[in-house]
């Protein structure tokens, strides 16, 4: 099993305030202000410092993916000089779409770690800072 792709608690607390990482929310706007709870989730709002850009983003209308040109009129002015880039969702499944566009159709430089544990695990941390009504 390949590890490498995947951020941890760890490695999300590291890219804040990290001007070389991006922490990318991949769920609904909802989600990111605190507007909506998700069932498992303890607490509303988004990871501090994240930059929310819904994974519905990457697709046209009809649910093909977007032209590469469009995908980084999207993604570009946030994913640029970043060195890591580190997708999360509520439980890692929207973030994964994220993960396969930005290697696999963008082909990114930076290094990018889906966070496996997603909204669920952090939320639940209590001791972790979380932002939201913004």
């Amino acid at each position: 099993i390949d590890y490498s792709m995947l951020a941890d608690c760890d490695d999300v607390q590291a890219a804040i305030g990290d001007e070389k990482a991006l922490i990318l929310d991949t769920r609904s706007e909802g989600e990111h202000t605190g507007e909506e709870l998700k069932s498992g989730a303890e607490r509303k709002g988004c990871i501090p410092e994240s930059v929310w850009i819904e994974w519905t983003e990457a697709l046209n209308d009809d649910l093909t993916f977007k032209s590469a040109a469009d995908l980084r009129a999207v993604y570009g002015e946030h994913i640029e000089g970043k060195d890591v880039i580190i997708p999360y969702c509520q439980s890692a499944v929207r973030s994964s779409h994220t993960t396969f566009v930005l290697t696999q159709l963008l082909g990114v430089d930076a290094e990018v770690k889906n966070f496996d544990g997603s909204w669920i695990q952090w939320s639940c941390g209590t001791e972790l800072p979380v932002e939201n009504g913004e």
